[in-house]
């Protein structure tokens, strides 16, 4: 199983904000890069969206650990079976650490294919949640 972590992203919010940023899926097309994908539908405990390349890719929350970590699965249907693991660590007073870590059981030949797109796209998510400003405390 291929497993890759993305850089650790330092956000100017607390983990709560953070927390329930992420573990909502209507803040995924927010996160997501545009460039590749589209046709995002949100629903309370699964989206799905088309993927450029790949297809219609689906996503279920498995598991939420308060404020501190976010499980979410491929769901049924997806061309992958994968998990991405969302770690939320406080940092500081109003700052929260961000780390995202994919697993993928994907056949070698995928995964020499698939690791370099992999980890840009973990640390595109990382990017993009350092660009989120969170006004203020909860």
């Amino acid at each position: 199983m291929l497993q890759l972590n993305s850089k650790t992203g330092t956000i100017n919010g607390s983990p709560e904000q953070v927390f329930e940023y992420v573990s909502d899926f209507r803040n995924m097309e927010n996160i997501l890069p545009k460039e590749i994908m589209s046709n995002i539908e949100v629903f309370d405990h699964h989206c799905r969206f088309d993927v450029l390349g790949i297809g219609k890719v689906g996503l279920q929350m498995v598991e939420k650990i308060p404020f501190s970590q976010i499980k979410i699965a491929a769901s049924e249907g997806s061309p992958a079976d994968f998990n991405l693991w969302i770690h939320i660590l406080p940092h500081s007073a109003n700052q929260t650490k961000v780390n995202f870590v994919l697993h993928a059981g994907l056949n070698v030949f995928l995964e020499a294919m698939a690791k370099k797109p992999l980890q840009q796209f973990i640390d595109m998510l990382a990017d993009k949640m350092e660009q989120k400003v969170f006004n203020g405390p909860d």
